[in-house]
C-alpha cells in the first residue's frame, strides 16, 4: 500500500525527496527497517554495474536519503539531519583503507569512512520521534496493532503535525483509536524528590521561611522601587552554600 501511494505521488508531480514515511518501531511489516527496504527499491533501485554497499541491516547507494544519528558539532551535522549519499568510493581507492560515503547535508558534504556507518541510516522511513523539529510536504503514516506499546496521543499528535501539506494515515482504525485514547502515563522517577536530598533543597527552603521577617507587600515591584528591592528576596549567602554544598 505505501508503495502504491508514494508511486501515485510521484506521478501526480510530488518530487520522491517530499515524501517522508514516518513510524513508531523499527521491527515488523509496518516498521521502519522493512518500510526503507521498499522505499529503496521503489525511489532508488539497483542499477547494473552501480556501486553498492553493504551494511549491517541495509544497502547503500548514490542518492540514498539517510539520516544523522548523533550530534556533530565539529562537522557542523547534527542528530536528525537529512541528507542524501553523493558519492562511494571503494577501500581499496581511498586512504583510511575503508569503504566511504560522502553525504550532502544541505549543502554541507561529509566523509564517513565504514567505521563511521553507525552515525547515519536509510531516511525513506523514520521514527516519529527522530522526526520532531522537521516539517516535511508530505507524510505518510502507517500506525499498526504491531506498535501497540508505543501507540499514544502525543506520538500520534508529533507525526500529523510534521505534515506541511498531505497527511495520508493507513493501518488499522483500531490501532488509531486506541492511541488517540491512551495519553500515557506519568513517570514516576522521583528526581524532584532525589535533587532535594541531594542539595540539601528542604532544609534551605525551611530555613529561609522561618528567618523571612519581611512581609510579601515589601517586594511588591513598583515603579518607584523596582532599583532598590534586592534581588536575592530573602535568600542569604549561607543558603546558597548549601545549595552547591560548599
Amino acid at each position: 500500500m505505501i508503495e502504491r501511494i508514494v508511486e501515485a505521488a510521484i506521478r501526480s508531480g510530488i518530487p520522491a525527496q517530499d515524501v517522508q514515511v514516518l513510524a513508531p518501531m523499527y521491527r515488523g511489516q509496518a516498521g521502519i527497517d522493512h518500510i526503507n527496504q521498499l522505499m529503496q527499491n521503489l525511489i532508488n533501485p539497483a542499477e547494473t554495474e552501480q556501486i553498492i554497499f553493504e551494511a549491517t541491516d541495509c544497502q547503500y547507494r548514490q542518492g540514498d536519503k539517510v539520516i544523522h544519528l548523533v550530534n556533530d558539532a565539529e562537522s557542523n551535522v547534527f542528530n536528525g539531519d537529512l541528507g542524501y549519499i553523493t558519492d562511494l568510493l571503494p577501500a581499496k581507492y581511498t586512504d583510511s583503507k575503508q569503504d566511504e560515503l560522502t553525504i550532502n547535508f544541505d549543502g554541507n558534504e561529509i566523509v564517513y569512512q565504514r567505521s563511521e556507518w553507525y552515525k547515519i541510516r536509510l531516511a525513506y522511513a523514520m521514527s516519529i520521534h527522530k522526526s520532531q523539529g522537521s516539517e516535511f510536504p508530505v507524510v505518510i503514516l502507517p500506525i499498526t496493532s504491531s506498535s501497540h506499546r508505543m501507540l499514544q496521543r502525543n506520538l500520534i499528535y508529533t507525526a500529523i503535525t510534521r505534515a506541511k501539506s498531505k497527511l495520508i494515515l493507513l493501518g488499522e482504525k483500531s490501532a488509531f483509536a486506541f492511541a488517540v485514547q491512551n495519553t500515557g502515563t506519568t513517570r514516576k522517577t522521583y528526581l524532584k524528590e532525589r535533587f532535594e536530598d541531594f542539595l540539601n533543597v528542604e532544609k534551605v527552603i525551611h530555613t529561609s521561611v522561618d528567618n523571612l521577617e519581611t512581609t510579601v507587600g515589601n517586594y511588591v515591584l513598583t515603579e518607584e522601587n523596582f532599583l532598590k528591592i534586592n534581588p536575592m528576596i530573602g535568600i542569604t549567602d549561607e543558603d546558597i552554600q548549601n545549595i552547591f554544598g560548599e
